[in-house]
């Protein structure tokens, strides 16, 4: 049985990350702080090194294998829960900082999320642009509010995330293979 984890993510400033009172470590926009959870009730408050910003705390609440919160939180296949909280609206999103290949997957999903197909060939390898029709190309990958790269970089993995209920979205992980700086494939994980 595998133990549910939770990866915390700070934004825009690195912060200590308390829970339940407790100081575990620290959390940043660059790196989350990842522990094991259970069944319970998280109080987790960011406390921010660098001065002038507050702490910020949100409640977590883990209930039949479902994560309930006000924070902004994410749930991968393989376990693992990922939850986002902001010192101040100022941050960076996560796909920002992204280079190179990854930044191409990004960018091509943000277009086929809002619906510019033409945009979205444009990082497609020219053999995958003409095997797929626009109609194949929104069904394989539905419908979905964001992207998000996984804890630790992923490898060409990047999750989709929908709606999302009570706070929790749910990542739909695919993988891109590039070939000469274009996505020559993707897999549904």
């Amino acid at each position: 049985m595998r133990v549910p984890m939770l990866a915390l993510w700070a934004y825009p400033v690195p912060c200590a990350a308390a829970v339940n009172g407790a100081v575990l470590g620290e959390a940043g926009p660059d790196a989350p702080l990842v522990f094991p959870v259970s069944e319970g009730t998280y109080y987790v408050t960011l406390l921010p090194l660098v001065s002038g910003l507050c702490p910020v705390t949100s409640r977590l609440i883990f209930e039949d294998g479902r994560l309930y919160t006000s924070a902004k939180a994410y749930v991968w296949p393989d376990g693992v829960f990922e939850v986002e909280m902001r010192i101040n609206a100022q941050a960076a999103p996560p796909a920002a900082r992204l280079k190179g290949d990854m930044a191409a997957a990004f960018a091509f999903l943000e277009a086929v999320r809002a619906g510019n197909l033409q945009a979205a060939r444009a990082y497609l390898a020219p053999a995958l642009s003409e095997d797929l029709g626009d109609e194949e190309i929104r069904a394989f990958f539905g419908a979905f509010s964001e992207c998000r790269a996984p804890i630790g970089g992923g490898d060409g993995v990047v999750g989709l995330a929908d709606g999302g209920k009570n706070g929790t979205a749910r990542v739909r992980p695919y993988r891109f293979l590039f070939e000469n700086g274009l996505i020559c494939d993707i897999f549904e994980l």
